[in-house]
């Protein structure tokens, strides 16, 4: 018989031993896979953060939140912030340009903004949005939709949608804002937060935010106007000017664009070393599972080596034995784990997306081939050591004691 009969043979013997082992390898591909696969999608995010503005204005709160509230149109924990800080600057300072975002909340799954008319115009160098069908709004009762969310739900120019808001978790009740706006546009952006919103007029927005505070669910600011973020582009004198400015508030926070950006790729950047690192030593301590069953094997049939020698089979034929003994269930192993990994795939990876997981999972992923064939790899090498053993081991050694 051949090293490849032998083998099956022996582990047809021994099933049940044989499939607590695949299963078990790969649960521990599956793991690595998963979590490698899982900080590479969540951190993409991040690693793509990019932004024409070099101040972002918002409540206190850290740089890192206050930077990743303002471009991915998350609403802010701590409140609001007059849009009288908005009149100021224009009054005092000559700004490349500035952009205040209210959020109002979040219907049909995507956020509901609105901004001034500046929106639309932005100076020579900034990437402004692009109006794909329709036009810009014109009144408090019309709007634009981003071209992700109008593709998802269908809306196209012309339609008339119901907005309904429901207030935060912070204060939970059964009150909901509801209001019709007609469709003027479809609108393409850069940042793809914002192709992922209701882009409405501030005016019409702040309908929602005289309601929230008549209903006591939202705290009134001074002013009877209200933004979540500010995203201002100046010169560096300008710039030293509204930070000196914004610090003398107490309920106002700034914080520098670029700089917190490279500080998360940073973040981001070590997050998927640190993913990389606890895959490879889950693979690592599997191939050492396998070179103590393939040593504690060797150990249980020397006997068996001295009959198999004694009736002509060549130590290479041994080897080879012993070899696919160790990798067939590993191989089976690596085989389920792409099958599961693909199931998972084709049931959650269209949804994905929809939980903040940018990409969704890439599989059959490079990462994940190269990592299953060096976890192949290590199994050959973890039974380096018995089968050093076996080729040092004659049929009159193994013999002895039987």
């Amino acid at each position: 018989m051949t090293g490849f009969q032998l083998a099956w043979i022996t582990l047809s013997r021994r099933r049940f031993q044989t499939v607590f082992a695949v299963i078990g390898v790969a649960a521990a591909c599956i793991a690595s896979d998963l979590l490698v696969t899982f900080v590479r999608t969540q951190t993409s995010d991040l690693q793509q953060l990019e932004s024409d503005y070099d101040l972002i204005v918002g409540p206190k709160s850290s740089g890192p939140e206050l930077l990743l509230g303002g471009l991915k149109l998350e609403e802010p924990r701590s409140g609001l912030i007059p849009f009288a800080l908005v009149r100021y600057l224009d009054r005092r300072t000559e700004l490349n340009h500035r952009l205040p975002i209210y959020i109002a909340g979040e219907t049909k799954g995507d956020p509901v903004i609105g901004v001034d008319s500046f929106y639309w115009s932005r100076p020579e160098g900034f990437e402004s949005p692009k109006i794909t069908a329709g036009r810009v709004w014109e009144s408090t009762d019309e709007m634009v939709v981003g071209l992700h969310t109008a593709d998802r739900l269908g809306i196209k120019p012309g339609d008339s949608v119901e907005l309904e808001i429901k207030p935060g978790v912070s204060k939970p009740t059964d009150l909901s804002w509801q209001s019709t706006f007609k469709v003027t546009g479809i609108a393409d952006h850069r940042n793809p937060a914002f192709d992922r919103c209701f882009i409405l007029p501030i005016e019409g927005a702040w309908s929602y935010y005289r309601w929230a505070v008549q209903n006591g669910l939202v705290e009134k600011v001074k002013d009877e106007e209200a933004v979540s973020y500010i995203l201002v582009a100046a010169n560096p004198e300008q710039l030293e000017f509204v930070e000196t400015k914004i610090h003398e508030g107490s309920t106002v926070q700034v914080a520098r664009i670029h700089e917190e950006i490279e500080f998360l790729k940073t973040l981001a950047r070590g997050a998927n070393q640190i993913a990389q690192f606890l895959c490879l030593l889950v693979f690592l301590l599997a191939a050492l599972s396998v070179a103590v069953l393939v040593n504690s094997r060797f150990d249980s049939i020397k006997s068996e080596l001295g009959v198999l020698r004694a009736l002509g089979y060549t130590r290479g034929e041994i080897a080879a034995w012993f070899l696919l003994e160790s990798l067939v269930p590993v191989v089976l192993a690596v085989v389920l784990a792409a099958a599961v990994e693909f199931v998972l795939f084709t049931l959650f990876g269209g949804s994905l997306d929809q939980i903040s997981i940018a990409g969704g999972l890439q599989w059959p992923a490079v990462w994940n081939f190269a990592m299953w064939v060096l976890f192949l790899a290590m199994s050959v090498i973890a039974s380096a050591i018995p089968l050093y053993r076996l080729y040092r081991t004659d049929a009159r050694t193994a013999m002895e004691g039987v």
